[in-house]
């Protein structure tokens, strides 16, 4: 999925990307992915996103030549700060911080409308979300689950409607996030997914004026 999708971007000198997660406290060391994203996008402006700010302090060699934001990624505050220090406009966004439910979903309600025109915007470790350790006490009864909102935003690609606002609608109500009239497509993986962002606008015609109804 990634090599697809970044061949193009490894000559672009006006990338921007942003990764949520440094991979503090995981087995095989922070900053794992930081090494592969300098080779993948030698030219780009590239953004860090972090919780923990001890490991980030630790790091600080390593991440020379990085730009790093810190806090949680589950509060909208802080996802406005982060929009603020960074600048925004970013051309792609990797999600793969803190896999909660609800991180997931207020990034993407947060972020997904400063990715430019042509963005790509993954969601990483979407296989956890039907567990309930990832599901509360933020979000009860896995009513904005990332699978489900991506299933939706397939429906509405591929047939005008989305599963979710027929099927589930007493147990979403309003709760959920509804698909983005200008997601241009998706792809997913075993346990990950890539939206593309439209190119041009927000999309008109059905799928836009359906995506509208549910905001």
């Amino acid at each position: 999925m990634y090599g697809w999708a970044l061949t193009p971007a490894r000559i672009k000198t006006t990338h921007k990307f942003l990764e949520i997660g440094l991979g503090c406290g995981m087995s095989y060391g922070a900053g794992a992915s930081v090494r592969i994203w300098a080779e993948l996008l030698p030219l780009a402006e590239r953004w860090e996103a972090e919780f923990d700010e001890q490991c980030v302090r630790v790091m600080s060699q390593k991440l020379r030549g990085i730009n790093v934001v810190t806090g949680d990624q589950g509060n909208r505050t802080t996802l406005a700060r982060w929009v603020n220090q960074t600048g925004g406009r970013f051309d792609m966004i990797v999600d793969d911080g803190g896999h909660y439910n609800h991180m997931l979903m207020v990034s993407f309600e947060e972020l997904w409308p400063e990715l430019n025109p042509g963005g790509l915007y993954v969601m990483e470790d979407l296989h956890v979300g039907r567990s309930i350790r990832y599901d509360t006490p933020w979000t009860k009864n896995f009513t904005n689950v990332p699978s489900d909102f991506l299933q939706s935003v397939a429906g509405l690609l591929l047939t005008g409607s989305t599963p979710m606002k027929t099927t589930r609608a007493t147990e979403m109500s309003t709760s959920y996030t509804p698909p983005p009239a200008d997601a241009a497509w998706v792809l997913c993986q075993s346990q990950a997914c890539m939206l593309g962002k439209k190119r041009h606008g927000a999309g008109s015609g059905r799928a836009a004026k359906l995506s509208a109804e549910t905001q």
